[in-house]
């Protein structure tokens, strides 16, 4: 990664058929992460790249982009920029259309998806397929706009499409899936 290359990568997405984008917002605290996205984000910072610069270059096209902006943010960066209200008006002002915590716990997780709500951003929870049915349940009833699972292709992605079955019984969010997803077999699971 380099400076810039959201401004590149936006256009280039939406062109291509996206219609959901996450973008993550860089920290030097991605212990939430995998180890690959973490290295990423290391390589980001190293390069210049901050929280900041991130929100500006998405500001900068928003006005030209019809793709939805989902970032992807981690508690702590969020709270160092200021309080939850402050860090959801930033993202708001910036153009994003929601925001996901990588790290929040379902249980503390009420302030800042009110101050999601307030900003007029969507949010959602990160469910796994280790998530128990009844904590997905109640999970599913704070989320807004979509429905994010976290899976790893090697150990959960086999357990992914049960799961989505389930989740549209309880919802009519979208279900997005994200993960380590590499051969034509993980789609198809």
């Amino acid at each position: 990664p380099t400076r810039g290359v959201t401004s590149l990568a936006l256009p280039a997405l939406e062109r291509i058929g996206a219609s959901v984008v996450m973008v993550r917002i860089p920290a030097s605290d991605s212990f939430a992460d995998s180890a690959a996205m973490g290295r990423a984000i290391d390589e980001s910072l190293s390069i210049g790249s901050t929280p900041s610069s991130i929100l500006n270059e998405v500001k900068s096209l928003r006005e030209w982009l019809k793709v939805g902006l989902m970032a992807v943010a981690s508690v702590s960066t969020a709270a160092r920029l200021g309080d939850a209200d402050r860090f959801a008006g930033m993202l708001s002002a910036s153009g994003f259309d929601g925001v996901v915590y990588a790290d929040l716990p379902f249980e503390s997780s009420v302030e800042w998806l009110k101050s999601a709500e307030n900003a007029g951003l969507l949010s959602t929870l990160i469910l796994t397929p280790a998530t128990a049915p009844k904590r997905a349940e109640a999970m599913l009833k704070e989320c807004r706009g979509c429905v994010w699972i976290a899976a790893e292709a090697t150990r959960s992605l086999p357990n992914v499409s049960g799961m989505v079955k389930k989740l549209r019984e309880m919802t009519d969010l979208p279900v997005l899936v994200s993960g380590a997803i590499s051969s034509a077999s993980h789609v198809r699971s």
